[in-house]
């Protein structure tokens, strides 16, 4: 009967409380009508599942069996430590801790989860995020405050600024549900693509969604200003709230998984599209970039993707670049190197976004299969000058690496003099054109405005 009682109240994998237990301690709390408020504090690791995309789920079970042990190693018997479920857990603190008590326990927790777990013959570098809520009259019941403290969580994981705490308030729960809404139009957005795919098929670039569409960025010669390729940039036209900008939705979209789907189809409809002008227009040398996920790179059979569509369209593989970005290949697992090989292999070319904005290391370089570094556009924006030293040291090291460079972001014929004096061979930028659509992607190609 005890043993029953024990697994009724507590989580199988670590040993806590469970969720039962929590609300009951919480409803107990509400209760005693203390003059100060109680605190709840929801706790999530940060990037979990690709944690378990890249060591299995045996090790992701490990990591927060060592998580657990760790928050109960360091909160005292006042507190009680739960956990929901997944990745989440949840702390239960009483009365005697002031708000700024509170505060700072939940900023040394971040530090106590932080960091690296020795798993096994690992080392597994985690994060935490943590929301706070205090108890108040408006709380009918425990689930309310708990619901408050995971809002709270959520926008301390998604702060641009990095916060790793954060308290609940009412503009919190306001921006959740602007979130909740600009998720549930992106759902139907890809479900409008869902359903394009499955119908005949248009030419590239013309699907029926009408939400979702391609854009592309010209690549130039920045010697000459001849356009050697494009980047494929995704778009999005709500049918009420107009264009979005990719900063807002694209996290979403990986939060949710929605960029599987996204990324499949911008693969196949880029690709399509290289096809087409290599085909009609002549441009056989033409390249075309395409932004890859690291949710893309998880899936085992990611480069059959790409060679399926390779062979289809008989496009070269030499003419397609895939970028991904250093955060990508920080958390890279050996599964992820070897696809990265095997892509390399098909003969696409591999491209470093967004370079010396991250977890920059030249490490990265030698251990990964890359042809191209791009610049951040924060290097050129600033170029002056008495002050280039840092954008010419990122040129010179692609160059002694073998790699070719690549500038985003190049808006003035100052910044076009200074690359092209420190031999920076490709750039694109709104001096040679703004994202355009396929028809005016063609004019460019034809001649018409590159540079005007």
């Amino acid at each position: 009967m005890a043993q029953l009682q024990h697994q009724a109240n507590h989580d199988v994998l670590t040993g806590l409380s469970n969720r039962t237990v929590l609300l009951n301690r919480i409803r107990q709390q509400f209760e005693r009508r203390e003059p100060t408020p109680f605190a709840v504090l929801f706790l999530d690791v940060d990037h979990f599942k690709l944690i378990n995309d890249s060591w299995g789920h045996g090790v992701g079970d490990q990591l927060l069996v060592a998580i657990a042990r760790r928050l109960t190693h360091y909160l005292d018997h006042r507190a009680l430590v739960a956990r929901l479920g997944g990745d989440e857990f949840a702390v239960v603190l009483d009365h005697s801790r002031s708000p700024a008590q509170v505060l700072a326990l939940a900023e040394q927790l971040v530090q106590v989860l932080g960091g690296m777990f020795a798993i096994g013959d690992r080392e597994i570098f985690a994060a935490a995020s943590v929301g706070i809520a205090y108890s108040s009259d408006r709380h009918q019941d425990p689930e309310a405050i708990l619901r408050e403290a995971d809002i709270a969580m959520y926008w301390a994981k998604q702060h641009p600024t990095g916060a790793k705490v954060a308290v609940f308030d009412q503009t919190m729960h306001e921006q959740v549900l602007n979130r909740l809404a600009l998720e549930t139009g992106l759902r139907q957005a890809v479900r409008g693509l869902e359903r394009n795919q499955r119908q005949v098929r248009a030419l590239p670039g013309e699907n029926h969604n009408h939400q979702l569409r391609l854009y592309y960025q010209p690549i130039v010669e920045l010697k000459t200003r001849a356009i050697i390729g494009f980047e494929a940039l995704l778009r999005w036209w709500h049918p009420e709230r107009g264009e979005i900008s990719p900063e807002l939705f694209i996290p979403v979209a990986e939060e949710t998984g929605l960029i599987l789907p996204l990324g499949s189809w911008v693969l196949q409809e880029a690709i399509q599209q290289l096809q087409q002008w290599h085909g009609h227009l002549g441009q056989s040398s033409l390249i075309m970039s395409i932004n890859v996920s690291g949710r893309q790179l998880f899936q085992v059979d990611f480069p059959d993707q790409v060679q399926q569509l390779l062979e289809q369209t008989q496009v070269p593989p030499a003419c397609i670049k895939l970028e991904i970005t250093e955060t990508v290949l920080m958390g890279a697992s050996t599964a992820i190197t070897q696809r990265l090989e095997a892509l390399r292999a098909l003969g696409v070319h591999l491209s470093l976004d967004d370079f010396g904005t991250g977890y920059s290391s030249l490490s990265y370089l030698h251990r990964f299969p890359v042809n191209t570094l791009k610049i951040d556009r924060l290097f050129v924006m600033g170029l002056v000058p008495e002050q280039d030293q840092l954008t010419r040291t990122m040129v010179a090291l692609s160059h002694g690496l073998g790699l070719v460079a690549i500038a985003e972001g190049i808006e003035t014929e100052g910044q076009l003099a200074q690359l092209t004096a420190m031999d920076c061979e490709y750039g694109q930028g709104f001096l040679f054109s703004k994202p355009v659509n396929r028809v005016e992607a063609e004019a460019l190609l034809w001649g018409s405005g590159v540079g005007d």
